[in-house]
């Protein structure tokens, strides 16, 4: 108000931006201004609006991310299937650029590590990610051509050089697994088949039926078929 009258203060009854988009000095329109105090009556407005500037920033949100589970395939390399916003809003959806299971080895409920996040879509622009990369789980399964369990005797501990044989339909340079069902207390970290391939373990579950301590998995890119 001009002049500042004692006793008299003014009140808005409503105020809105030009637009809700982000951005600095913005436009801001007050409606529905009123006099109130003592003197009130002795004073009129000359409108009932005014404006004025402000700014609205960037809303933060947070992504979250699934994966998708794989077969053993000796790499961390993994794939994002889904991205979801915070508060759901409107117009923005967010992508990873890569992302990596935190170890090639065979188990379930394994971290993934999305990196690279961004926001897209018409709304991006009014919106900031908290964060760039997210984390979820996913499993790595044995390969589709693993061997069968290989359930070794109660009571013995299997030599590292245990034999086993591969399928007959193996290839030169296929990847194999092979899961061990060890009931003795020794594991290996490698197993040599029938051909002098070297398997190295790239993974366990815990097991208890039968007796079972430990299936440890272990996998290679064989010579040829058996």
């Amino acid at each position: 108000m001009t002049g500042n009258p004692a006793g008299i203060s003014c009140n808005a009854a409503a105020a809105t931006f030009a637009t809700a988009t982000v951005g600095t000095g913005k436009t801001v329109t007050a409606t529905g201004l009123t006099l109130t105090g003592a003197g009130s009556t002795n004073y009129s407005l000359i409108s009932t609006s005014a404006t004025t500037t402000a700014s609205i920033t960037r809303a933060p949100v947070t992504a979250t991310v699934t994966a998708a589970s794989k077969v053993f395939d000796g790499t961390t390399a993994a794939t994002i299937t889904g991205c979801t916003l915070s508060g759901s809003p409107s117009g923005v959806t967010c992508s990873a650029a890569s992302a990596s299971f935190a170890d090639p080895a065979i188990g379930t409920g394994k971290t993934v590590t999305a990196t690279g996040l961004t926001l897209a879509g018409a709304n991006a622009g009014n919106y900031t990610l908290t964060s760039t990369t997210a984390t979820t789980t996913a499993s790595i399964a044995a390969a589709a051509t693993a061997v069968s369990f290989v359930q070794v005797a109660a009571g013995t501990r299997a030599a590292a050089s245990n034999a086993l044989a591969l399928p007959a339909s193996t290839a030169a340079g296929d990847l194999i697994v092979v899961g061990v069902d060890w009931i003795g207390s020794a594991t290996f970290a490698t197993i040599t088949d029938n051909q002098g391939n070297l398997f190295t373990q790239v993974g366990s579950q815990l097991a208890t039926a039968g007796g079972v301590k430990a299936r440890l998995y272990y996998a290679k890119a064989i010579k040829g078929g058996a």
